[in-house]
């Protein structure tokens, strides 16, 4: 979402950070098949069922909510993002910011890369590891993007997305930081926008 990878701090502060909100959490992995996809060749496609035990959704039904981004189901996502969120994606490429509302995010931020993403090879967001979940308000998930924009620049990033959600049983991402690879989105969306047209003044200080 080339050159070198630049990431942001996501191994010291945000973990330090989630330290005493998540102590037991451990990886969770979906099981993935050749290819990286997962077995069977989709993600779930319903929408997943309350957990009765626990207050935030499970490690299962968190990887059925990012499921939709694998699938290109960003409406499906959206209906888990609430309407009041407050999503900071870090950084100091054009898409960074802390955004007000799931509209201000999603307009700046997936709206955009869509905008320039090829149609022959589009972006795919996949889930690679989900931490938390369940009994914590708190959980942290390590997503991969592949693809290609409109000028054959080759998308390959990794992001981790820490996610705080409300009770359920409608289970909502109510605050969220975006970590990513900073110099990527920079060389993408720089080489694939192309800046206003400025007005020109003419002056004549002879």
């Amino acid at each position: 979402m080339f050159g070198s990878k630049t990431f942001t701090a996501l191994g010291v502060y945000a973990m330090a950070t989630l330290a005493t909100a998540m102590p037991a959490a451990l990886p969770y992995a979906a099981p993935r098949g050749p290819g990286g996809q997962p077995h069977g060749g989709h993600h779930p496609s319903g929408p997943p069922h309350s957990n009765a035990t626990s207050t935030y959704p499970s490690k299962a039904e968190i990887n059925t909510i990012f499921g939709a981004l694998h699938s290109g189901s960003f409406t499906k996502f959206a209906s888990y993002v609430d309407t009041n969120v407050v999503w900071t994606v870090e950084g100091t490429h054009p898409l960074a910011g802390t955004f007000h509302g799931s509209d201000d995010f999603f307009k700046n931020t997936l709206e955009v890369l869509g905008s320039i993403q090829s149609t022959a090879n589009p972006i795919v967001i996949s889930v690679v590891n989900i931490i938390g979940g369940g009994d914590e308000e708190w959980s942290v998930q390590e997503l991969h993007a592949q693809g290609i924009m409109k000028n054959g620049f080759d998308f390959d990033n990794n992001y981790s997305w820490v996610t705080r959600w409300s009770p359920g049983p409608n289970y909502k991402i109510v605050e969220a930081r975006a970590y990513l690879d900073t110099e990527l989105v920079k060389q993408a969306v720089d080489s694939n926008i192309k800046p206003a047209p400025q007005d020109y003044k003419y002056s004549d200080d002879r």
